[in-house]
């Protein structure tokens, strides 16, 4: 029964969460069986000596011993109603230096059976709230019948800047669409894209708002990273930014929908039965809704495996049509954006002339979106 009851507090899958980081460029993921503590410390930016428990600053708790987490994660779990818990084991799966950590713990609640539980512990505290609280309120979209939603909320501890949530069982929908029939990939994307509509036109508020300035100044740091990148990178990447930032001054200002902002094919989750978890909300914000559209578009073209295109223009025809002031140049403009930012990423890693000459071409799909 107390089993029963945990599972339904944490609303859990059976196994296999998948978290991913968003910044793709600074994230270290921790392969499963290595030492947790091979991990970089949350606030440093020196890695964690072998044996080094995984710790928040200025004495916090050890993220990843099983008993020190039972202590913190009891208080939140009993309030829920989910009875005694006992944290069994603990793995880090991903790392953002500096500014956040990603821990998966295994959670007993009685005598067989389990459950897991994700916690993302930040840097910030406040930032935890803010990421809980936008959590909370995109849960509120949840529709039985859509089978799309986000990953549950489960608690946060404030003062340790940690947010707690169900772990979440599947495949992304980037990997399910490369060797899925096409009847069930037009399934999750036509689901999938009615439940993106819904967010982009409900009334949620998060507390957050898309800044096309600070976008701009964005582009100009991504644009230097790419040039110093490789010779054949500084031109395209330069003039793709300069045309980015010329375009923000005749942009429509759209910045009353929620959005999840850095939205993909890699940022959903498909179970076996079709269920999808939109994951990642780290980002997520008040803002332009073109931007999401864009944005997934983009990586969609990047990968351009047929069974993304397939999964983007059936979510697109579910969508329906973009709304508000000159769609077309706010899509392009996104689009671009997106592009930079594709290739920014990319190149943070060992860089290959393949890696080069892609970006290159990338580059130049993002100039020939734009006008001028």
């Amino acid at each position: 029964m107390a089993q029963t009851r945990l599972r339904q507090v944490v609303h859990l899958g059976q196994a296999g969460a998948l978290v991913r980081a968003e910044e793709v460029g600074d994230a270290e993921q921790v392969e499963p069986g290595e030492p947790a503590a091979r991990a970089t410390a949350l606030l440093t930016d020196s890695p964690a000596d072998e044996g080094t428990p995984l710790r928040r600053p200025h004495g916090g708790p050890d993220l990843t011993d099983p008993q020190t987490m039972t202590g913190l994660l009891r208080p939140v779990l009993d309030a829920r109603g989910a009875g005694p818990v006992t944290v069994t084991s603990a793995r880090t799966l991903r790392v953002a230096h500096g500014r956040r950590v990603v821990v998966r713990y295994h959670v007993a609640g009685g005598a067989d059976g389990g459950a897991d539980l994700i916690a993302k512990a930040y840097a910030d505290p406040a930032r935890a709230a803010l990421v809980h609280r936008h959590l909370v309120l995109l849960d509120r979209l949840h529709d039985p019948a859509t089978r799309v939603g986000t990953p549950r909320p489960v608690g946060l501890l404030p003062d340790r800047g940690i947010v707690l949530l169900g772990a979440v069982d599947g495949r992304p929908l980037s990997d399910v669409a490369l060797d899925s029939p096409p009847e069930q990939l037009l399934d999750v994307a036509r689901r999938f894209g009615t439940w993106l509509r819904a967010l982009h036109t409900s009334r949620l508020a998060l507390n957050r708002t898309l800044d096309l300035e600070q976008e701009a100044r964005n582009l100009g740091r991504w644009a230097e990273d790419v040039a110093g990148a490789d010779e054949l990178l500084t031109t395209p990447a330069r003039r793709l930014a300069a045309r980015l930032s010329a375009t923000v001054a005749d942009l429509p200002v759209v910045l009353d929908a929620p959005i999840h902002k850095d939205l993909h094919l890699g940022h959903v989750l498909v179970e076996d039965d079709g269920t999808a978890t939109v994951i990642d909300l780290d980002e997520a914000r008040m803002g332009d809704p073109l931007l999401d559209l864009a944005h997934l578009s983009a990586y969609v073209d990047d990968a351009g495996a047929a069974g993304a295109l397939l999964v983007r223009d059936a979510l697109l025809e579910a969508y329906g049509p973009p709304t508000g002031p000159d769609p077309g140049l706010r899509l392009a403009f996104f689009h671009a954006y997106t592009q930079l930012k594709i290739t920014k990423q990319e190149l943070a890693g060992r860089l290959t002339e393949e890696l080069v000459l892609r970006g290159v071409r990338r580059l130049a799909r993002g100039l020939s979106c734009l006008p001028g």
